[in-house]
């Protein structure tokens, strides 16, 4: 008997370690494909259950924006704002801003032409008295 839960428990362990890898190299392939990250808030929150957005620019210039954010239940007054951003001198310069109220939930996606740059997206979200602001990853064109 001791032996089989020595046994159980080793598998356990092994199983554990094969998931947390593959969750590590799943985020890592994703960030470097430019890809959305959808990650639910570290710290716990009381309104808002989960928010994310990205920025993708393909080859001809078109740069594709998203914003969103899920309210927990109760909520009816989510909000999003997404604005693109062109590094100018150094300093960042909104090009375009784009927004959504919903109830529960709200959600921008659009796309805007871009010429040579660095780009992102600044996103701010809130819902109830929480409120949240991040930027996605940094794209050349």
């Amino acid at each position: 008997m001791r032996k089989k839960n020595t046994l159980i428990k080793s598998a356990i362990i092994c199983f554990c370690m094969i998931i947390t890898a593959f969750r590590a190299s799943v985020i890592s392939y994703a960030a470097d494909m430019g890809t959305p990250i959808w990650e639910e808030p570290v710290e716990p929150m009381e309104y808002i259950s989960s928010y994310g957005g990205n920025l993708t620019i393909n080859s001809a210039g078109t740069a594709t924006v998203t914003g969103y954010i899920r309210g927990k239940s109760g909520v009816n007054d989510a909000y999003v704002k997404v604005t693109l951003q062109k590094k100018i001198s150094g300093t960042w310069s909104n090009l375009k801003s784009w927004d959504d109220q919903g109830g529960r939930n709200a959600a921008v996606e659009d796309t805007y032409t871009v010429t040579g740059g660095i780009y992102r997206v600044k996103v701010y979200c809130s819902a109830g008295t929480e409120e949240k602001t991040f930027y996605s990853a940094i794209r050349n064109f």
